[in-house]
């Protein structure tokens, strides 16, 4: 009965968690990151005028709810004005990263350890890696595994790169936990969904924040693709301005990969059952709504998925997790993957989820952390699974 399940329920991963800068700033000028907790709503209603009006703010984690936290990369001048306005009216803050480019360039050093998960196996899983290298390894993991997985192409990018996914099938025995994982679902796994993005990331070091994709809408580049989805696209903790790291797109879907992921899934939509879109960072696990406060009839059992995945986690290496709707627990954002994928695609166990940490290292999370997070994030989608599937 398991195996004939398995070949109508999936899960689909991606991952959509590169962050930055549209004005593309000088880092090297010594640019620092800034924490500020406004502690009533007077403060938070400041801070967000004095974010709008200084429209060069790169915003790291954004103004949502008194007593949250909010982030921000800034340069030396906007880091003057922005002290100058919060001491004038006692709102607490503190640096985070003294020097952005200093954490950068120790990202880029190599520090991960040279450690490989699967036997035989030379990918470096220690380290970040170009979009060539994530693209070399999902054709060595088809062609090792050839009897298991396969390679699905969703689209080609607005720069004609190809948007590649692994399938995972059912017929993996040698861990009796990922036995029972692969017999209960089939996974679609997409390991960058913003090619182009990621790719421009990795061309110059000013480069390294840069969130949006890489398409021409008027006289700035790139949509923010967790803005772009087909679900109350625009109407809350979205811009209309092409130049904002948020910025919503034209129209829902102009972006082709996030309308190439989408027109995938609907394709599929009968077999997916869970879908988990990965961001960094904050350490959330979150569901839907994003666009409302508001919380949607499954949200009980969506949230009950998302606390076993929070503890599960935790238990690997004492990391903490939050979890709730998304925008009660982080912010209001439309038009967002997880409430596009619950609402139209009818996946009823679609998460967002924010990766490590909680601000120290913000985007910038050290080589030496990806093992760990890969460990005790696997910790958690295997316990979401075995809930979503015990819900049938």
């Amino acid at each position: 009965m398991k195996n004939q399940m398995s070949t109508v329920w999936a899960i689909l991963v991606s991952f959509l968690f590169i962050h930055g800068f549209t004005a593309e700033p000088a880092i090297n000028n010594r640019y620092k990151v800034l924490r500020v907790l406004p502690r009533n709503e007077e403060q938070l209603i400041l801070l967000q005028d004095i974010i709008h009006k200084r429209k060069n703010i790169d915003v790291w984690r954004a103004p949502a709810a008194v007593n949250s936290t909010v982030d921000l990369n800034l340069s030396p001048s906007s880091f003057e004005y922005i002290i100058a306005e919060l001491e004038a009216n006692d709102i607490y803050n503190e640096v985070l990263i003294e020097d952005v480019q200093k954490a950068i360039y120790n990202q880029q050093k190599n520090e991960g350890s040279k450690i490989s998960v699967m036997e035989g196996d030379d990918f470096d899983y220690g380290n970040y890696h170009t979009l060539k290298e994530i693209n070399n390894w999902i054709q060595e993991m088809a062609t090792k595994y050839k009897t298991i997985t396969t390679i699905f192409k969703i689209t080609n990018t607005y720069e004609g790169r190809p948007l590649l996914g692994l399938k995972i099938l059912n017929h993996y025995k040698s861990d009796p936990e990922m036995k029972t994982l692969l017999d209960m679902f089939d996974w679609y796994i997409v390991p960058v969904v913003n090619p182009d993005g990621y790719e421009y990331t990795w061309s110059n070091a000013n480069r390294r924040m840069w969130r949006k994709t890489r398409s021409k809408h008027g006289r700035c580049i790139g949509v923010d693709p967790n803005r772009n989805w087909d679900m109350e696209w625009c109407k809350s903790g979205a811009s209309i301005d092409p130049c904002s790291d948020i910025y919503c797109g034209p129209f829902a879907f102009s972006e082709v990969e996030v309308k190439g992921v989408a027109d995938y899934i609907m394709k599929q939509t009968k077999n997916i059952t869970g879908f988990l879109d990965f961001h960094s960072y904050s350490q959330f696990w979150m569901t839907p709504w994003g666009y409302t406060e508001r919380l949607p009839t499954d949200f009980k059992r969506q949230d009950e998925g998302a606390m076993a995945a929070c503890e599960a986690l935790r238990r690997v290496h004492g990391t903490k997790y939050e979890h709730g709707s998304i925008a009660n627990i982080i912010y209001k954002a439309s038009g967002s993957s997880a409430d596009w994928a619950y609402a139209k695609a009818r996946i009823k166990y679609s998460y967002g989820v924010e990766l490590r940490d909680t601000g120290k290292y913000g985007f910038l999370l050290p080589a030496d952390q990806i093992i760990p997070s890969g460990q005790e994030t696997l910790k958690g989608i295997v316990a979401i699974a075995k809930y979503i599937y015990n819900q049938k």
